[in-house]
C-alpha cells in the first residue's frame, strides 16, 4: 500500500513540477517579452512605444492569472488613447484564460494529493527516502528519462534529508553536475 501512495504522491510531484515550471517561464521575466518584441519588430506593426506596450504585457498577463477582472487596457496607439484588445481578442483571451486558471488549479490540487499520499505513507511508518525515489522512478521510467530518472530519485533522496535550502539547492546543482558530465 506505501508503494501505491509513493507513485501517487510521485505523479503528482510531476504534475505539480511541470505546471510550476511554465509558470515560472510565462511570468517570471517580463524582459524576455521586450526581446521578442523587439526581434520582431512588433512596435512597427502597433505604432505603441515600448513602455506601453510592456504596460498591456503586464496587465494581459494579470488577467490570465486572474489577477484582472477584465481587458479593458486602455493605451496610446499611433498618438492617441484608446482600448488595446477588440472584442475578438478578449473572447479569445477569456479562453487563454481559462486554460491558465484550469493548470494552477490542477496544480493545486496535485499539491495536495502530494501531501495527503505522503502522509499516509508516514501514517504507515514508510521509509519516505526509499519509497518516493523508486516510485518516482516507477513514473518516469516508461518514457525513458533515464539520466532524468536517476537525477531526479537522488535529487528525492537527497532533499528529504535535507534541512536546509542552502544545502538543498547545492544538492540540486551537484546532482546536475553530475548528470552532464557522466
Amino acid at each position: 500500500m506505501q508503494k501505491i501512495f509513493g507513485l501517487v504522491a510521485a505523479m503528482a510531484m510531476i504534475v505539480a513540477m511541470l505546471i510550476t515550471s511554465f509558470e515560472i517561464a510565462i511570468y517570471s521575466d517580463y524582459g524576455w517579452y521586450q526581446k521578442e518584441y523587439e526581434k520582431y519588430q512588433v512596435l512597427d506593426d502597433l505604432e505603441m512605444e515600448m513602455q506601453d506596450v510592456m504596460d498591456v504585457t503586464e496587465e494581459m498577463m494579470a488577467y490570465l492569472r486572474g489577477d484582472r477582472k477584465n481587458l479593458e487596457v486602455k493605451t496610446v496607439i499611433a498618438g492617441e488613447e484608446g482600448m488595446f484588445f477588440n472584442e475578438r481578442e478578449k473572447l479569445h483571451m477569456e479562453d487563454v484564460q481559462g486554460l491558465f486558471l484550469g493548470g494552477i488549479q490542477i496544480r493545486r490540487v496535485a499539491f495536495v494529493i502530494f501531501a495527503a499520499a505522503v502522509l499516509l505513507i508516514l501514517f504507515q511508518k514508510g521509509n519516505l527516502r526509499e519509497i518516493l525515489p523508486q516510485m518516482y522512478g516507477w513514473a518516469v521510467g516508461p518514457l525513458g528519462w533515464q539520466q532524468c530518472l536517476e537525477g531526479w530519485s537522488r535529487l528525492i533522496s537527497i532533499s528529504i534529508s535535507c534541512c536546509s535550502t542552502r544545502s538543498f539547492l547545492t544538492m540540486i546543482c551537484g546532482c546536475w553536475i553530475r548528470l552532464r558530465i557522466c
